[in-house]
């Protein structure tokens, strides 16, 4: 994956933090089950672990703070139109589930949110753009 890129502003009482993740957005899957020693075991794929935990690290790296209070969420993400298109609000939900504990404690704290998805030309220009501000 190439560099993060972030932009955080900050006014009295106001703020919007924007970050991007390089690369391919990958949308929150169903749960997969498995038999493990006669017992049932619940996991997440491991692409969308992959991407949620890239979700993360560009917070991190962006030094988004752990914010507090209701927080609107704007997601864009940019996908090769010549691969598998998926869903706006699978991809949401894995980028929400990416910043949960790191941009904030629990993601009931985003009252409003809005996922476009863009048509790129090439792979190399995926990538999810995040914005976040008070709501």
């Amino acid at each position: 994956m190439g560099a993060f890129q972030a932009e955080v502003r900050t006014e009295p009482r106001q703020f919007e933090i924007r970050f991007t993740v390089p690369g391919r957005p990958v949308p929150k899957a169903r749960h997969r089950a498995t038999l493990i020693g006669g017992k049932i075991v619940s996991y997440t794929p491991r692409k969308v672990r992959e991407f949620e935990q890239a979700v993360g690290w560009a917070a991190k790296a962006a030094r988004v703070p752990m914010l507090e209070g209701p927080l609107a969420v704007e997601i864009h993400c940019y996908v090769d139109p010549r691969r598998a298109i998926p869903d706006s609000d699978n991809l949401a939900k894995s980028v929400l589930d990416g910043l949960n504990g790191v941009a904030w404690h629990d993601d009931r704290q985003v009252v409003d949110v809005r996922c476009v998805r863009h048509e790129v030309n090439s792979r190399g220009e995926e990538r999810t753009e995040i914005w976040i501000r008070p709501a």
